[in-house]
């Protein structure tokens, strides 16, 4: 059974100093798909962005939605 989850990819900050989000599928091998959003770590909680991050609220909504999107 594969597994999904969001990753903040902090490998290498790009130019605004923050980090993108990636979706890392595990089944037998990893395979991370950019979700085009990006976070810092202050703003990132390990699954959702917090308070920190402005409009958190909808950016949350969005990465469900690709996250739902993925598992059906």
């Amino acid at each position: 059974m594969a597994t999904v989850n969001f990753y903040l990819d902090t490998r290498r900050a790009k130019a605004n100093n923050k980090y993108p989000i990636k979706l890392r599928i595990q089944h037998e091998s990893k395979l991370l798909l950019s979700t085009g959003f990006n976070s810092t770590i202050e703003a990132w909680d390990g699954s959702c962005y917090n308070k920190k991050e402005p409009n958190y609220k909808y950016k949350n909504a969005a990465l469900r939605n690709i996250f739902v999107a993925v598992e059906n």
